[in-house]
């Protein structure tokens, strides 16, 4: 990441996510949905991650094309589960900020996925045409 992101970061995570959260999160009135498919989600995004990693041998710049685990229908698939994460964390805590955070962190992710998928498409002439950035079938 380059330092210039960190400021951005910091603000993002510390300022939108954790204050402003925090405030209505640990609220004596606040009363939390149950949702138990975040878990399932982060075990998926875990799994993207290792897929990513895998595809660079080490030493050498090659790397290939994903696939499996959601990387058949679209290029970043964990973003797509994180995206659902964090979805998954405004129902949860169900307050304006946490929407809040949660529309910043997929839109952010969204214009990532979008370079990262035209970066695909640039670098692999055989790269899957009906493959999306995102979301399948979507963008």
């Amino acid at each position: 990441m380059p330092i210039r992101r960190v400021p951005i970061n910091c603000g993002h995570y510390w300022v939108l996510c954790g204050v402003n959260i925090g405030y209505y999160l640990f609220h004596p009135l606040y009363k939390p949905y149950n949702l138990e498919s975040k878990p399932i989600l982060e075990f998926l995004n875990l799994k993207c991650h290792l897929i990513l990693r895998n595809l660079r041998p080490r030493g050498t710049k090659n790397r290939g094309i994903p696939h499996g685990y959601g990387f058949n229908y679209i290029s970043c698939a964990n973003y797509f589960y994180e995206s659902l994460i964090w979805i998954i964390f405004a129902l949860i805590i169900n307050t304006l900020t946490g929407y809040l955070f949660s529309i910043v962190a997929t839109t952010q992710m969204a214009i990532w996925a979008l370079k990262k998928h035209n970066n695909y498409k640039r670098e692999f002439p055989n790269y899957p045409k009906n493959r999306k950035a995102i979301f399948p079938f979507i963008l």
